[in-house]
């Protein structure tokens, strides 16, 4: 395990100094934690939340103090841990994503029909949505398609096959034919966007379907690696 070293050079504020001191060492220890843990999610997120923290603080100390004049380095703030943090944020961000990308496979194989909508079509979702009801839904942010069904859902919308219908019969529906394997042509002829919206229709419940079936059959854990079972069954 590679040691993480780090520099701090303060001035004024001593009081605030010393906190940022503390914050750090406790991001430290709480980053051996996780890498001790191979990277436990749980863990991950608390070392996320402490460094989001220490960032609000270094908000507010930068600006407090003015940036201070070197010769050799030109300007630069009095903190100097950023590659530090930065180093830190980015292994966590990676292990998140992964495990993002776990969980979204998993609940696809347990027949979740919310997870297995494209985040590109989420998106666009959130966009007509914002368009239809800015006061509704303006307040909602961008970010990964779980936060945004979530938020979603919290504003009493249930994304479903019937939701879906809704949505195409007012979006082009040739900017998702290929996540829904619709073919709009027949005989070289493109055809009318009302009949590729039937087409649309037809599979939102089709996969539906297949989604309450795989809620019925029990899958097969045995090829899968320790990590993914594990996920699997407590999602059972």
């Amino acid at each position: 395990m590679r040691e993480e070293t780090f520099t701090v050079r303060l001035t004024r504020t001593i009081s605030s100094s010393s906190n940022i001191i503390k914050m750090l060492r406790k991001i430290s220890e709480q980053y051996m934690l996780v890498q001790e843990s191979n990277y436990n999610i749980t863990l991950i997120n608390e070392s996320m939340k402490l460094i989001n923290d220490l960032e609000r603080v270094l908000h507010i100390y930068k600006m407090n103090n003015y940036l201070q004049y070197s010769s050799r380095w030109g300007y630069y703030y009095k903190w100097e841990g950023h590659c530090f943090i930065d180093s830190v944020k980015y292994r966590l961000n990676f292990f998140i994503k992964q495990n993002l990308l776990e969980k979204r496979s998993i609940k696809r194989v347990l027949g979740n029909f919310e997870e297995s909508i494209s985040p590109n079509m989420i998106q666009k979702i959130l966009t007509w949505l914002k368009r239809k009801d800015k006061d509704k839904y303006g307040r909602i942010k961008r970010g990964i398609k779980e936060e945004i069904i979530i938020e979603l859902s919290k504003c009493g919308i249930t994304i479903n096959p019937e939701f879906l219908c809704e949505f195409i019969d007012n979006n082009n529906p040739m900017n998702f034919i290929k996540e829904w394997k619709i073919k709009p042509y027949v005989n070289g002829k493109r055809m009318k966007n009302t009949e590729i919206r039937k087409l649309f229709k037809e599979a939102f419940y089709k996969r539906e379907r297949d989604c309450v079936r795989f809620k019925i059959i029990s899958p097969s854990l045995n090829s899968l690696p320790q990590n993914i079972e594990n996920m699997i069954i407590s999602y059972l």
